[in-house]
């Protein structure tokens, strides 16, 4: 064989060391590659452990944060969105329970599920207010010995009670009167339907009457063919500790010792002579008689108004100037003495709107003793009218007035309270207009000499189905109709455009 002497025997051996040396670099690659993997599983492993383990974390958060706000009460965990906010308490209470000195304690008494939501959430919202009140839940199955404890006490029902006093009250859920859901009958459907929510009313009251040292006893004269006295007015007088019954004097035998007051609403028919110095003497013991007339041609009736001071002008009050009358002259607002202690603390800020109509004129004579004071809280207009059958007489009148007798000694003998329009607690204005003070006047009149009788007035919230409505609803409805939709649209082209691009 013939020899090359072109090849050069060192390139061959230079060439498989270079080979060489390529084989254990890309072995020693390799190997770090495994390596890298081996470690980027590892990380995989123990990220997943952690997320695994985060997750867990988070439900578990989730779960305890949802069985805490479960257990906190109504009042934090829910908004009041209802129409008539049946479970905000006003500022009455507020004020009320903020000076309470007494321990108050709610024992709620009814079967386990049973209890009316609002009642509850009503009740969460009342304990929040003041730390003097504490409540308690009893299971009348479970625990029937709680039936014996109380009074009158039911299932279904919240009692009240004061262990400094040793008072106690029971307030029903539900019932036509002094509970915390009223009923009223419908004689269409025959059955009964919810109208008022008054659980703030009556815990208000009930409160009220276990730290009070006194209940104060009204009795309504009957007899005599008197209207029908505005029911309204005798549940304020319940809720405020003044119990309030209905009379007849001549079968009765005169008026009971404990009354404190004798209320006689626009009769129709004359005292008898007897009945007329049953009254008398029970004025010269220190009663007191409030007597709503607008009737002038009774003779007894006139003559106790005579002997105390008042007389009765055979007309009616008109008022023609602007502000001082409602669509009708007869239908007038009433001027106030903001002095006078028969009128609430809202007359004394001289805020206050009193009307009443067809109120019959009333005047000052001199009394029949020289012992009694006539003082008027409620009068006409000086620009007002009294119009009669023969002409109209200018002027201003009283239209409530009060003669209190009084002793030397300071003592009073007797008070005669009088107003001469029957009407200013009739359905068809009380019931016609939520914005006048008409209540809160006769009520504040009733108690105004009544001790340890705070007349706290609370009126129940309607239970009437409503609308959530806002009434200025312009900007609100763009917002949410125009504004709110276009803004999420342009947003969602953009980013859509801009992954699109990628």
């Amino acid at each position: 064989m013939k020899r090359n002497d072109n090849i050069d025997p060192s390139r061959a051996e230079k060439f498989l060391q270079e080979e060489k040396k390529r084989e254990e670099k890309a072995a020693k690659v390799s190997a770090y590659r495994e390596k890298a993997k081996e470690r980027r599983g590892g990380v995989r492993g123990r990220m997943g452990v952690m997320s695994a383990g985060a997750v867990a974390i988070v439900v578990a958060v989730v779960i305890l944060l949802n069985i805490l706000i479960n257990h906190l009460p109504s009042n934090i965990r829910e908004i009041d969105l209802t129409g008539s906010r049946l479970y905000e308490v006003t500022d009455v209470s507020r004020d009320y329970l903020e000076n309470l000195g007494y321990d108050i304690e709610l024992t709620v008494v009814a079967e386990e599920g049973t209890i009316d939501e609002r009642i509850i959430k009503f009740l969460d919202s009342y304990l929040a207010v003041s730390n003097k009140v504490t409540m308690t839940q009893v299971d009348p199955i479970k625990n029937p010995t709680v039936l014996d404890t109380y009074p009158d006490v039911a299932s279904n029902s919240v009692v009240v009670s004061c262990p400094q006093t040793g008072k106690s009250t029971v307030v029903p859920f539900a019932g036509v009167s002094g509970s915390l859901i009223l009923y009223e009958f419908d004689a269409t459907t025959q059955s009964y339907y919810e109208t008022t929510f008054d659980a703030e009313g009556q815990i208000t009251s009930a409160i009220d009457y276990c730290v009070s040292g006194e209940t104060r006893n009204v009795y309504l004269l009957s007899g005599h063919n008197e209207a029908a006295f505005h029911a309204g007015i005798s549940d304020l007088m319940v809720k405020s500790n003044v119990t309030v019954e209905s009379i007849n004097l001549l079968t009765s035998g005169g008026v009971p010792e404990d009354a404190d007051m004798l209320i006689i609403y626009q009769p129709k028919a004359d005292l008898a002579t007897d009945e007329l110095k049953m009254l008398r003497d029970y004025m010269q013991q220190g009663g007191q008689v409030m007597l709503f007339i607008d009737n002038d041609t009774m003779p007894n009736f006139t003559s106790l108004l005579t002997e105390y001071g008042l007389r009765l002008e055979p007309g009616y009050i008109a008022e023609t100037e602007n502000g001082k009358y409602y669509q009708d002259y007869y239908y007038i607002f009433c001027g106030a003495d903001v002095e006078h202690p028969s009128l609430p603390a809202s007359v004394a800020d001289d805020d206050y709107l009193i009307m009443t109509a067809y109120a019959r004129g009333m005047t000052r004579i001199d009394p029949a003793r020289a012992t009694i004071k006539v003082d008027s809280f409620l009068f006409s207009g000086a620009n007002g009218h009294l119009v009669t059958e023969t002409g109209t007489l200018d002027g201003s009148y009283l239209i409530a007035a009060t003669s209190t007798e009084t002793a030397e000694s300071g003592e009073v003998l007797g008070k005669l309270t009088v107003y001469s329009c029957p009407y200013i607690i009739s359905s068809n204005i009380i019931d016609n207009f939520a914005n006048l003070d008409n209540q809160e006047l006769v009520l504040t009149s009733v108690i105004c000499d009544f001790e340890g009788v705070s007349g706290i007035n609370v009126p129940p919230k309607d239970l009437e189905f409503g609308y959530n409505t806002i009434s200025n609803y312009g900007f609100i409805a763009i917002l949410f109709v125009a504004l709110i939709p276009i803004v999420l649209l342009i947003g969602g082209l953009l980013l859509w455009t801009k992954r699109r691009k990628l």
